[in-house]
């Protein structure tokens, strides 16, 4: 797989619920994650490395799950990018796996070179 080395891509949902949606259908590398969740309750950010289609929010396994606290949220700075080798599909949801709604919506931004 060749990817861009230089720039990348921005991706900005201020609604990201228990719907799965694409951020890119393609081979990729995620360099950052910012999230916050406005809830009073945690939610989590699931991450699917598949495309939405093979995507069943609460029976998929995710790739990888990040964690929001009540009120709270995560900026995270991969030094190592996470290799997608399909494409990035999130959800966020109620629990780590499955597929109940967050009690508010979480607002995420990403960041990476798709190939």
């Amino acid at each position: 797989m060749s990817l861009a080395q230089v720039g990348g891509t921005r991706s900005f949902n201020s609604a990201q619920d228990q719907n799965k949606a694409t951020v890119i259908g393609t081979p990729c590398l995620l360099f950052n994650i910012i999230a916050f969740n406005g809830g009073n309750a945690a939610s989590f950010i699931q991450f699917f490395d598949a495309l939405a289609v093979n995507v069943t929010v609460g029976s998929t396994a995710p790739t990888f799950v990040v964690g929001l606290p009540t009120g709270g949220g995560a900026n995270i700075f991969l030094n190592l990018p996470e290799k997608f080798s399909i494409g990035i599909v999130v959800a966020c949801t109620a629990t780590a796996t499955g597929n109940g709604a967050p009690n508010v919506a979480a607002t995420l931004e990403l960041g990476y070179v798709g190939g």
